[in-house]
């Protein structure tokens, strides 16, 4: 799930989250789902653009602020800014996955285009497009398309 606009996707009240924590988010995402190290003010606005949100008109103010909270929110050195622990903690509770989790979703992505019949292809790929947007009545019922389908044929 390293899609950035699925994520937030995910978040409905992002667009009306302040800039800190929208910052805080995507530092969040880059460090978690795109495993770097350390973030720059050029990576959250590349962020930022491709959510087609409308950028701060600088991003250094607000990791200067960060880190001088107390308890720090952000740490910088020479290689750029990284959340602090705490932070990380409270964002992967709240809107991160367990490894098993991000495995069996890889495993349920690429399952559609293994499935030889057409029709039971599609029908699982809707069942998963319901089951990705909490739309979990209409995933059963399409997982029983499928599954009464596979039996007539």
């Amino acid at each position: 799930m390293a899609n950035l606009e699925d994520l937030v996707g995910r978040v409905p009240e992002f667009t009306k989250w302040s800039h800190a924590e929208k910052i805080k988010f995507l530092a969040w995402f880059l460090h978690t789902f795109q495993n770097k190290e350390r973030v720059t003010g050029t990576d959250i606005g590349h962020c930022y653009d491709s959510l087609h949100e409308e950028r701060p008109t600088a991003i250094s103010p607000f990791f200067a602020s960060m880190e001088k909270k107390n308890p720090k929110e952000m740490i910088r050195d020479s290689g750029g800014h990284r959340l602090v622990k705490t932070v990380r903690d409270h964002f992967d509770a709240k809107y991160g996955q367990r490894g098993a989790t991000i495995k069996v979703e890889k495993l349920l992505a690429d399952l559609p285009g293994k499935i030889p019949d057409r029709a039971e292809s599609d029908f699982l790929s809707e069942a998963l497009i319901c089951f990705h947007n909490a739309a979990f009545r209409a995933a059963i019922v399409m997982t029983w398309n499928l599954t009464f389908h596979h039996l007539c044929t």
